[in-house]
């Protein structure tokens, strides 16, 4: 018994008779082949056959951002320098005007910390989850100024000093939850949650005749909490395993600033003061890293950072409030302070 014949078989192998076919069964034909292709590539809940084996790249970018593994973790180290603190004077000869310590003294160099992450996409859509933690960060900037003789360090005279050096510590530590959305291949729009820390200490210790016979310090404290958005844009990317991708977040943020101010002699508390404030922080991040796929799981990753973070409260900038008020209640919690330098480590993916 012959088989049917449909007008697409009609179409090629005896194409004279092509004015036969009906406009109707030509367009039905159409849309049933239309559709097959439709269904082959479409996003429906899944990824389809496209995206078995390595995302073939005839789907286009929605199949290969479809694609993407279920998880990302990345670990490596942040080596960051802080700025230098403003040139504000810190310490200067008893009824003098002349600077004898100021902030620009303390040069902090890099440190370096951890920088760990982890992402998980929600099922095959285009939405993630992320948490990122990078800190442990400890900066140490040490100044002798030698034998100064009668000293105002802060709000304090000390007469007759006979060695004066000052110790600067300040840390770092951020952790962050984001809610990531594919809006292309190319562009990954974020929002999410921000704690960010950062602690300083600076002290005077003043010798005379007896080693640190006396000292002053300021101890100042930032919990910075708030939400943030940003893009994680691809630069550039091209079909081989190098890729560059640029990194913006902004963020507005509640911070609980204290300060703490104390002058002990031999090691006894002796004048005593401090003040706390809740001004409202802006932090801006930008990065830009470079990553190269070692295996299909593998990557090496290296970049740059750049973190500025305003309104909050430097130990240098209490001491220059003291000096200037003589008020050990004084506070100044209107600092910027600016972190950057390397990214290194792996990203590993299935």
């Amino acid at each position: 018994m012959a088989s049917a014949v449909t007008p697409m078989e009609t179409a090629l192998h005896t194409p004279e008779l092509v004015d036969d076919v009906s406009s109707a069964e030509t367009t039905e034909t159409a849309s049933i082949i239309y559709d097959a292709q439709v269904a082959e590539t479409a996003y429906n809940g899944g990824r389809g056959d496209c995206c078995e084996g390595d995302c073939a790249d005839e789907c286009g970018d929605l199949c290969r951002s479809l694609c993407a593994p279920t998880w990302k973790v990345r670990a490596g180290a942040v080596i960051l320098t802080r700025s230098r603190p403003d040139q504000v004077v810190l310490a200067r000869p008893l009824g003098g005007l002349i600077q004898i310590s100021g902030g620009e003294d303390f040069d902090f160099g890099y440190a370096g910390g951890p920088d760990i992450s982890v992402e998980r996409r929600l099922g095959d859509g285009p939405n993630s989850v992320e948490v990122r933690y990078f800190g442990a960060l400890n900066w140490n900037a040490a100044y002798d100024y030698g034998n100064t003789g009668d000293i105002q360090i802060g709000p304090i005279n000390i007469p007759l000093a006979f060695d004066v050096n000052a110790n600067y510590q300040s840390k770092l530590n951020s952790t962050e939850f984001n809610f990531r959305h594919q809006r292309s291949d190319r562009v990954t729009w974020l929002t999410g949650l921000r704690i960010i820390e950062v602690n300083e200490q600076l002290d005077y210790n003043v010798d005379f005749i007896v080693p640190n016979l006396s000292g002053v310090s300021w101890n100042s404290s930032n919990h910075l909490y708030g939400g943030q958005v940003g893009a994680d844009v691809a630069l550039w990317r091209l079909s081989g395993p190098l890729s560059v991708n640029g990194l913006f977040k902004a963020g507005i943020y509640g911070n609980d600033a204290q300060n703490d101010f104390t002058f002990r002699v031999l090691d006894t508390p002796l004048v005593e003061g401090g003040a706390s404030d809740n001004p409202v922080a802006f932090v801006g991040e930008i990065g830009v890293t470079t990553a190269y796929q070692v295996t299909q799981h593998f990557a090496i990753r290296g970049g740059y950072q750049l973190l500025w973070i305003s309104e909050v409260a430097l130990a240098s900038d209490q001491a220059q409030a003291m000096i200037d008020t003589l008020d050990v209640d004084a506070m100044n919690s209107s600092g910027d302070v600016f972190y950057h330098g390397a990214l290194v480590g792996g990203e590993f993916t299935w």
